[in-house]
């Protein structure tokens, strides 16, 4: 962190959103004051066991990525469901460390935020929501969430080559058996979306919780696209020539018979 941010972390808000994840867990720090980003992460938080995630977080809070947290005010997480053993114990590690500074919010808040459906899929969910964040962010900030995801891909290949050499090895060291254990390493796919969603989230704090306005680039957006159609609209009917009057109906004589 720079000394410009510790200086304006003392009465400045520093917002945290965490979306849990073992995988693909996303980080964004928000400035209130500055209105900016100041930090997009993606942390790998894979174990063996449930109970060594909490670890992992740790570690990256204070080795791998301390800028993360580091003079955070608020922390937001997404309330996680009873499914998945290890996000929640990574939701009530967060709740804990940070007991009354940490918010807990249900998806569906954010997305009613934004005024995304509910009758959609997930996956529309999640496109409709990075589109949205998108429209918010710099192109600095999209450049740091890129180069997060970049840093990941790169591991990630790292890792799978790793695991080739290793199955190589095997076999060269075990010609003579038949059977030869195969290591079934996972290599998940990498979710940028996980980012977007915790920015989301960060952002839902500032305007819902604090009070801050941020600055609405979807909506002057759409402002300007709406007066450009209506200035069009106009245009084209002022110039456009007047259609043909319609005929005239036919009109039917009718005969009166005196007797």
């Amino acid at each position: 962190m720079s000394d410009d941010d510790d200086n304006n972390s003392g009465q400045d808000t520093i917002i945290t959103s965490v979306d849990p994840g073992s995988t693909n867990c996303g980080i964004a720090k928000y400035s209130v004051a500055q209105d900016r980003f100041l930090f997009l992460g993606l942390a790998d938080l894979r174990t063996s066991r449930a109970g060594d995630i909490v670890d992992r977080l740790h570690e990256y809070m204070t080795v791998t990525e301390p800028e993360s947290f580091s003079g955070t005010n608020l922390v937001v997480v997404e309330r996680q469901m009873g499914t998945v053993v290890r996000n929640m114990c990574l939701e009530a590690a967060i709740r804990t460390r940070w007991r009354g500074q940490c918010i807990c919010v249900a998806p569906q808040a954010v997305m009613r935020h934004y005024g995304i459906p509910s009758g959609i899929s997930r996956q529309e969910k999640k496109k409709e929501m990075v589109g949205i964040v998108k429209a918010f962010l710099t192109t600095r900030e999209r450049a740091m969430a890129e180069r997060v995801v970049e840093k990941r891909r790169a591991a990630n290949r790292q890792a799978k080559q790793d695991h080739k050499n290793l199955l190589l090895r095997i076999k060269q060291q075990k010609r003579k058996r038949k059977r030869i254990p195969k290591l079934n390493l996972p290599f998940p796919t990498i979710k940028f979306d996980d980012i977007y969603e915790a920015a989301a989230q960060a952002l839902w704090a500032a305007e819902e919780k604090l009070g801050h306005k941020v600055k609405r680039r979807r909506r002057q957006r759409r402002r300007r696209r709406r007066r450009r159609r209506k200035q069009t609209t106009l245009s084209t009917a002022w110039n456009s020539p007047s259609p043909p009057p319609p005929p005239p109906l036919p009109i039917e004589k009718s005969v009166i018979v005196i007797d």
